[in-house]
């Protein structure tokens, strides 16, 4: 059953039919790539944002990606399915950690799958076949996801963008479409390229270039707070440069020595009695 058959209407969705989901804590893989989806299932995805941002912290997990939501194209492989992107019922997370392969490869914490379920969603980790567990898909119809929203705790959150700024995003979202060379090679079915051309050789090499700047970012704002940490023990008495340099070079802290030699300040030893 698709998702027209419960209800959606035709594949593909208009800037006034979505809306942007954001919660603290989550990060976007791309400027190309937000969390657009049905306005009417967005405080679910909103639900499972959150749930998925304090599990990962919980366990010391990298922080939640979004690498998308609404994407008109087919599903993967296939030359006549349309996906749930394509309603805009679906989103994808921490993508590098959740390969679509035959067997699971997964860093969703433990409780995913009972989550999605209590959301009217299917995670992909648990599909029979091919696994796709960066993937969740709302399933029920449009009564069902305003049936499970009313029983959410936390209100709904209002997209902060207005209708002007919705549809240029709608304008740039189809000219990427319609216009970017296929980077999968898929055909819709009328046997053109076209509604699938988000992964565009183009946007993609943008989406890598982005993302290799930011984990640059990322890894010098490790770096600058290790040195603070170490720092301010260093000032309080807690620890001598000696013992730094010693818990740093021993076994697996090797990395950590490499670091705190690039980005090493002066410290000079605590006198002692």
């Amino acid at each position: 059953m698709t998702a027209q058959d419960r209800g959606w209407g035709p594949p593909g969705c208009t800037s006034d039919q979505m809306t942007r989901v954001a919660v603290d804590g989550m990060v976007t893989s791309s400027p190309y790539f937000p969390l657009n989806v049905r306005r009417e299932v967005a405080p679910l995805f909103a639900e499972l944002c959150r749930w998925l941002v304090a599990e990962r912290r919980r366990l010391g997990r990298p922080p939640l990606t979004c690498s998308g939501g609404y994407n008109k194209r087919l599903v993967r492989g296939s030359t006549s399915s349309w996906s749930n992107h394509s309603w805009a019922l679906a989103g994808d997370f921490c993508v590098a950690q959740n390969p679509m392969q035959d067997t699971l490869r997964t860093d969703m914490p433990p409780g995913t799958s009972a989550k999605a379920k209590s959301l009217g969603m299917v995670w992909g980790g648990d599909y029979s076949g091919r696994k796709d567990p960066m993937h969740f898909e709302f399933v029920g119809s449009p009564a069902d996801a305003r049936r499970l929203v009313a029983g959410l705790d936390a209100p709904p959150e209002e997209d902060d963008m207005t209708p002007d700024q919705s549809r240029q995003l709608a304008e740039v979202h189809r000219e990427l479409t319609m216009r970017l060379p296929n980077r999968m090679g898929l055909k819709n079915p009328d046997g053109k390229v076209g509604d699938d051309t988000l992964f565009g050789t183009a946007l993609w090499a943008q989406h890598d270039a982005w993302m290799a700047t930011q984990a640059a970012r990322q890894a010098v704002a490790e770096i600058g707070a290790l040195r603070g940490v170490v720092v301010a023990a260093v000032e309080r008495g807690d620890l001598t440069a000696e013992q730094v340099t010693a818990a740093a070079k021993d076994g697996a802290a090797a990395a950590l020595a490499e670091r705190i030699d690039s980005a090493r300040v002066e410290i000079t030893p605590k006198e002692t009695a």
